[in-house]
């Protein structure tokens, strides 16, 4: 009887172990047929068209680099990605469009993604805002050559602002704008609004789980990242359902990256940890007014209405500061601090209308 019995069970557990490599073997192949759709879909087909990808040597390591456009002879637009350690080249599908009329360019900074994966933690280096600044201007000569572009437009998102914005005080010969969305002001007082705000909303929303949460961390500053993980999480879930719907989006979009193995998947998320604990400090401490608002390249920031990450009172405040050659400040309504990405054909929109004449009109080679 015992013999039987072991028998069964011996025959169940093999026939789980079969229907599990089965489904593994089934989605596996399902993420090859996507990968191989999105590569189609993805495919520059234009004689002066660009689809590059490759390791350069920045700031002494490794750096993965992607250029991609239908026309090398439009305005180079080098994008900033957030986070820190959220690298947009898996969302390549929403910058589709905006290869028609840029050459856009992402960047893996130091300590993500593929450049993340290349270097790991102990080859990453020096990991501070000062030192990517320095790697962003090294990214933006190493483009000007290669492109054969005078000048850049370079575009900041959330993280990305703060190293943007001190590149465009440092080199603004290298840059015909600077553009801004979900812009850093002072990262102080951007988590104390936000914290306020949140903590209103869920008292609002009578939600007893996350009052307590909320209140239990307390106001910023945040003691270590672990407070900070808890209100990010709360907030979050507070998002838009646009947001919310855009956030499960790019998850996908990772997966389903056309040359993204199995490997760039589990480096991006190891890049993003990473990076986070090792700029928390740095991040926190951020002030870009102590940088000055007398700029020497036109400013331009594109910035959701209903942004409570990087909030649209505190960016208001601090672009009536700023002195340009010229300024501009976009407020879309109804958009949250996702707007770069979750608006990307309304963000293209406003690209064409106010960022790209002002880079036909600058040098168009390199000296």
């Amino acid at each position: 009887m015992r013999s039987r019995i072991w028998k069964a069970t011996k025959f169940a557990l093999l026939g789980l172990v079969a229907l599990a490599f089965t489904l593994v073997g089934s989605g596996f192949a399902y993420r090859a047929y996507r990968q191989h759709r999105n590569a189609n879909t993805f495919a520059i087909q234009s004689a002066r068209g660009i689809a590059d990808g490759r390791f350069v040597t920045i700031g002494g390591i490794h750096q993965w680099i992607q250029i991609r456009g239908e026309d090398t002879g439009n305005p180079v637009l080098l994008i900033l990605h957030g986070g820190p350690g959220a690298s947009y080249v898996p969302a390549t599908s929403l910058f589709l469009h905006w290869e028609k009329f840029f050459t856009v360019v992402q960047w893996d900074q130091r300590g993500t993604g593929r450049t993340f994966g290349r270097n790991r933690a102990d080859g990453s280096g020096e990991m501070t805002v000062d030192r990517m600044v320095r790697d962003g201007i090294e990214v933006l000569e190493y483009l000007r050559q290669r492109l054969q572009q005078g000048k850049i437009i370079l575009y900041g998102t959330s993280w990305g602002t703060i190293l943007g914005t001190a590149i465009a005080q440092r080199r603004p010969d290298l840059l015909s704008a600077y553009v801004g969305s979900g812009q850093v002001v002072d990262m102080a007082r951007n988590e104390a609004i936000g914290y306020d705000t949140l903590l209103r909303t869920v008292r609002q929303a009578r939600d007893d789980k996350a009052i307590a949460a909320l209140t239990a961390i307390g106001p910023p500053p945040y003691k270590d990242l672990t407070a900070l993980g808890i209100q990010r999480d709360w907030q979050y879930r507070y998002v838009s359902p646009e947001e919310k719907n855009f956030q499960k989006s790019l998850l996908w979009g990772v997966v389903f990256a056309p040359d993204y193995s199995v490997k760039d998947i589990l480096d991006y998320g190891a890049g993003s940890t990473f990076s986070i604990k090792a700029l928390f400090k740095d991040m926190m401490a951020t002030d870009l007014r102590s940088l000055g608002t007398n700029f020497q390249v036109p400013i331009i920031v594109i910035q959701g209405a209903d942004d409570t990450l990087t909030p649209t009172s505190l960016v208001k405040e601090y672009y009536a500061s700023i002195v340009a050659p010229r300024k501009e400040l976009v407020v879309i309504p109804h958009a949250g601090h996702l707007v770069f990405l979750a608006m990307p054909d309304r963000m293209l929109a406003e690209f064409i209308a106010h960022v790209r004449p002002l880079a036909l009109h600058a040098p168009t080679r390199a000296h």
